[in-house]
């Protein structure tokens, strides 16, 4: 296991630092809509006489905490959860230098990776300004689940994201990639240990995402765009009612919208990629390529029936673009390049900006990077463009170098 070896604190310390100087930048937003639920959980626990909502009080591993460290402290939960959100913020970033260097990139290059991922809007910044929610602290575990998965220990990796599905059901994806790469170990070698490993793995799953529908009664019932509310709190009405909540068929917009996160979130490796590099990333992801596909594919259909959050769901695509930026970093890239995909991440996700306002609303300082849901407006076209644009500034700075390398100025 490589999880903080004393080579890695220097990652840590930077991880420190980027995440203060965003905090110091980015004031933080009111509790407003699935933050309000979270809170509720974190003042009354699962009381059932708290009128809890489904199914944000069967997420209650992150609130919890957040009771658990009111009850001793006395301070309010709404103090609590911002410190929450920062110390998460800093493991996220340590995750994934952690992730580029089991790629192979070298020192340096798994620092970029922190400062690249640093730079993206709902990576860290967004849950700094709304730490109500349990994304970031979800996707810590994700990442671990996914340290656990290219280190060959299923087992370790099964029991984080068994604990994962009691933050945010995103982390069926590690136990679904746990069961696909099983599965085929026992189609390739017909021995029983990887049948067990992938008929455990499915059970559990299900119980995991079972046992708090069917155990904490809730009295409201939330899907897209429905709402139910019981006369009694009642265990039995989110899965009686689930076929509804469920966003499919997505309407078109959807699709179009879970493009377009992906594309924002993933800039720097599309920045980077050429027609080799990318046939150099898949020789090299070599045995992983079925994780990635598989937990790529897996983020893709639970964003296109989650609901609205789009541009935050994507985000769990986060193990597999720290792996494929540590792939493509074991090569030098120029630092032109490098310089250009900075700025390019930095600028796209207007990181060198004001954001928000003190307890402000969250729909106007995210109002410009679209992917919200099914709408399509003027900004979704232009954020398409914008990511072309900056996709083609690459192609043409590599050209640049290209040209200079081969015809250095004389002195």
């Amino acid at each position: 296991m490589t999880i903080l070896k004393r080579s890695q604190w220097p990652a840590l310390a930077l991880s420190i630092l980027l995440v203060v100087l965003v905090r110091l930048s980015t004031p933080v937003a009111r509790p407003a809509n699935d933050g309000l639920e979270y809170l509720k959980v974190a003042s009354a626990g699962l009381d059932p006489q708290a009128q809890l909502a489904a199914p944000f009080s069967y997420r209650f591993a992150v609130p919890l905490m957040v009771h658990g460290a009111s009850v001793l402290t006395g301070a309010d939960p709404l103090t609590i959860f911002p410190y929450v959100a920062l110390l998460s913020c800093i493991a996220l970033l340590t995750m994934g230098y952690i992730v580029a260097r089991l790629a192979g990139a070298p020192r340096g290059y798994a620092l970029l990776t922190m400062l690249l991922m640093a730079s993206s809007l709902f990576m860290i910044r967004f849950p700094l300004y709304f730490p109500y929610a349990v994304d970031v602290e979800a996707l810590v575990i994700s990442f671990l689940a996914c340290v656990l998965l290219l280190e060959r220990l299923y087992v370790a990796a099964l029991i984080v994201s068994l604990i994962g599905m009691l933050f945010k059901e995103f982390l069926l994806v590690p136990l679904i990639v746990l069961a696909g790469l099983s599965f085929i170990h026992y189609l390739r070698d017909h021995t029983t240990r990887p049948l067990l490993l992938t008929m455990s793995s499915l059970l559990l799953m299900s119980l995991a995402f079972l046992l708090p529908r069917l155990l904490i009664p809730v009295t409201y019932s939330y899907g897209t765009i429905l709402q139910v509310k019981a006369a009694t709190p009642n265990s039995t009405m989110y899965l009686s009612e689930l076929r509804r909540y469920i966003a499919w068929p997505p309407e078109i917009g959807t699709p179009v919208n879970v493009l377009l996160a992906l594309v924002s979130f993933w800039l720097p490796v599309l920045m980077l990629l050429t027609p080799a590099r990318l046939r150099s990333l898949w020789c090299r992801l070599n045995s992983n390529r079925i994780l990635a596909v598989v937990w790529m594919g897996a983020v893709v259909v639970l964003t296109s029936v989650g609901g609205t959050n789009v541009m935050i769901f994507v985000t769990y695509t986060a193990p597999i673009l720290a792996l494929a930026m540590g792939l493509l970093f074991r090569d030098e890239v120029g630092k032109w390049e490098i310089a250009l995909v900075l700025v390019g991440t930095l600028l796209f996700n207007r990181m060198v900006f004001g954001f928000g306002t003190p307890g402000g609303e969250l729909d106007g300082p995210t109002a410009f990077y679209g992917a919200y849901w099914h709408q399509l407006n003027e900004v979704t076209a232009w954020r398409f463009a914008e990511v072309v644009g900056w996709i083609l500034a690459g192609w043409g700075v590599r050209r640049l170098e290209a040209r200079m390398q081969a015809h250095p100025v004389a002195p």
